[in-house]
């Protein structure tokens, strides 16, 4: 049969048996087994007064970087200056330093030392899950530091959760 965009032609065409439905199939998320093995499901679980953002929340809030995730989070404030923007505690306990936080990347401390080092040093595309703790007695001991009592944030990258 020849076409041509200048004249009309009656085509017929015969069509296979309808697709075969499949059974449903559960995928389970990419970083779940990363999840439960450092510990964030059973955290997450357990622990009250805490804050988790696991990976679809974050890709859900399209975030351009990691501050932009923390400013939506209770006890958290982003402040920006000129040379970026720096995350802060807006509650502070008796014995604590008013505005500190502190922060740990794959159970590594990360400290700010200046405006801009959190989005700098962590690129948020890298970012599975964040664990935030604001009350001072919900802070689990792994993500304590000796003679420093500030509310305290766990992030967890894509590369730690994927390797075993």
């Amino acid at each position: 049969m020849e076409l041509s965009p200048k004249r009309v032609a009656d085509v017929a065409v015969a069509m296979a048996d309808a697709a075969q439905a499949l059974p449903t199939v559960k995928v389970a998320g990419e970083f779940d087994a990363g999840l439960d093995r450092v510990g964030f499901t059973d955290r997450k679980r357990l622990t009250q007064g805490s804050r988790f953002m696991g990976p679809k929340e974050i890709e859900d809030s399209h975030p351009l970087m990691v501050t932009d995730l923390l400013r939506q989070i209770p006890g958290f404030k982003v402040t920006s200056a000129a040379s970026g923007r720096v995350i802060e505690s807006t509650r502070a306990a008796a014995g604590t330093t008013a505005g500190c936080v502190t922060i740990f990347v794959d159970r590594q401390r990360f400290e700010q030392m200046e405006s801009g080092d959190l989005d700098r040093a962590l690129p948020v595309k890298i970012v599975a899950a964040i664990e935030t703790y604001t009350a001072l007695n919900s802070i689990p001991t792994e993500f304590t530091v000796n003679a420093v009592v500030c509310p305290t944030i766990a992030i967890w990258t894509k590369t730690r959760l994927a390797n075993p």
